[in-house]
């Protein structure tokens, strides 16, 4: 084993570490990392380096190996993020979609008209208000 942050590495057989995922959280892609203080200007920081995934993993497995060079303390990281269904084009979503593009031209054409209207008339712009 060696030293996170050590200027050498030896020559070992890379440590074997199992983790159970937690049945309640459906997470995916996951990376054996570890918290390395140095990183982010002493902020520290998970850093992946010098730890790999065994290859033979897949996501209908319960557990997660991990093979390191180096003894810290590890962590398995999942992306937990939702993910995003594409949407079906049903009818109701393609008449509210027009609906939506029918009401945005509508409301250009009269914002223009309102700008056209406002600077052709001379008597409209320099009309005094509050009298």
């Amino acid at each position: 084993a060696s030293l996170v942050g050590s200027n050498s590495v030896e020559d070992i057989d890379p440590i074997n570490i199992t983790f159970l995922k937690n049945p309640n959280i459906s997470g995916s892609d996951p990376q054996c990392s570890f918290w390395n203080p140095i990183l982010d200007e002493g902020y520290g920081d998970w850093s992946s380096e010098g730890c790999e995934i065994d290859e033979s993993y897949n996501e209908s497995q319960d557990v997660v190996t991990c093979f390191c060079n180096h003894l810290t303390s590890f962590s398995i990281l999942l992306d937990v993020s939702p993910e995003i269904e594409p949407t079906e084009d049903t009818p109701l979503a393609l008449v509210l979609e027009a609906v939506t593009y029918i009401g945005l031209i509508v409301s250009i054409f009269c914002l223009l008209l309102t700008i056209i209207s406002y600077l052709s008339s001379i008597k409209l712009r320099k009309s005094e208000h509050g009298q």
